[in-house]
């Protein structure tokens, strides 16, 4: 699936491992969808909050996914609520709000990367004790 690759690339790299565990049984829609929400969280840490050192997805790194915390992921559910989209409308960004269905999804997609990510040993050795 073509827009899958591309969304795929614009992600940092270590997110691939997430996909690749799923390719065999989750639907390329599923997967875009997962790549469309994992995209979009990526570029809330970048752009919403101090922690995160990286400027961009090409330089977020698993160092600084390690420094993730709850209260990152409760900020990020509270943005879903409303935001602007990178797509365009007639005026100008997108105004975007999820409903709870929505906000849902997106969280289960946050728990199956974290789920795989822990599962990683170079993952487990950057985290703090």
């Amino acid at each position: 699936m073509e827009r899958l690759g591309q969304i795929r690339k614009e992600l940092p790299p270590f997110v691939g491992e997430f996909f690749t565990n799923k390719a065999d049984y989750l639907s390329s829609q599923t997967r875009l969808a997962y790549a469309f929400d994992l995209r979009l969280f990526f570029k809330f840490l970048i752009e919403e909050t101090r922690e995160i050192s990286a400027t961009n997805m090409d330089e977020f790194t698993l160092e600084d996914f390690a420094k993730v915390t709850e209260d990152h992921i409760a900020e990020f559910m509270e943005y879903l609520g409303y935001y602007e989209s990178d797509r365009a409308s007639k005026d100008g960004n997108l105004k975007v709000e999820n409903s709870t269905i929505g906000k849902s999804r997106k969280l289960s997609t946050l728990r199956s990367v974290l789920a795989i990510l822990l599962s990683a040993k170079r993952f487990r050795a950057i985290l703090p004790s």
